[in-house]
């Protein structure tokens, strides 16, 4: 570690590494909305090109092949489902 003449402290102060360490954070939030956009792109496309019974058959597979992953994301759309709605009514 550089440290300036009395020794207490690094040269230049923190300025550099703050700018860093925003740079870093930034880069990371582009690169997680390139990620959901792209995800969200294939969802879209997914539902555009296949019929409700497809789709639930897809569903039916997939609870089967892990049913505790399937039992979290039902627990987590019925959370969703429910605050919208509680948000609704207050309205």
């Amino acid at each position: 570690m550089n440290l300036d003449r009395n020794g207490t402290g690094p040269i230049g102060g923190t300025k550099p590494q703050l700018a860093a360490w925003l740079d870093a954070g930034t880069a990371a939030c582009r690169q997680t909305a390139r990620r959901l956009s792209s995800w969200s792109e294939t969802g879209a496309r997914y539902f555009r090109q296949r019929r409700a019974e497809d789709i639930a058959a897809d569903v039916t597979a997939l609870a089967r092949a892990r049913p505790g992953q399937a039992l979290a994301a039902a627990a987590l759309l019925g959370m969703l489902v429910g605050v919208a709605l509680h948000r609704f009514g207050r309205r």
